[in-house]
């Protein structure tokens, strides 16, 4: 529920909620996972970023020249190609991420799309100058966490907090009182 609750308040305060793989009524934009779909707009995003990186960053990120020379495949074409979404989309995505806070959260996922992914949004926090930033971040998963725990936080699109089924009214209600 903490999470849940923690998510809320960062919407009230303009924070967008980005839900990669199963979608989420609360989220701002649902984006298919299992892919490299993810990947592909992050690595867009950075493309552009890349580009218009100051000297200082440059000279702080290990092996830049490498890392910008890997993205410029990641035009618009190429990413709208790659990823099947439409420009609206894309350009949707890399506006909320662009200048707003953001915070990831993975669950455990078949080893070589995590480490992949895991890469890419080092990548990115480091590019958009965001690690180290109290507001952004990185909340890891791991096949040995409690899953019925993380499922009572809300954060199972199918279920409210406290896994509570959308067809049982008399907790929705409960529920509703208590969150208001």
């Amino acid at each position: 529920l903490i999470l849940e609750y923690k998510i809320r308040q960062a919407q009230e305060k303009g924070t967008k909620y980005i839900q990669v793989g199963k979608a989420n009524k609360r989220a701002d934009l649902n984006l298919e996972a299992g892919n490299d779909k993810f990947i592909a707009l992050l690595n867009g995003l950075m493309n552009q970023m890349a580009g218009s990186a100051d000297a200082k960053l440059k000279s702080e990120i290990d092996r830049f020249d490498v890392l910008q020379e890997e993205l410029k495949s990641f035009s618009m074409d190429q990413l709208i190609k790659l990823t099947g979404y439409d420009k609206v989309t894309i350009d949707t995505f890399m506006e909320m991420l662009r200048d707003k806070n953001v915070v990831f959260i993975f669950e455990p996922t078949e080893s070589k799309f995590r480490r992949e992914t895991l890469e890419a949004v080092a990548n990115y926090l480091l590019l958009s100058g965001k690690i180290g930033d109290p507001q952004n971040g990185l909340i890891l998963g791991d096949i040995d966490l409690n899953s019925t725990g993380v499922k009572e936080m809300g954060t199972d699109p199918d279920y409210l907090p406290g896994i509570v089924s959308l067809s049982e009214k008399d907790q929705i209600a409960r529920i509703s009182k208590e969150w208001g």
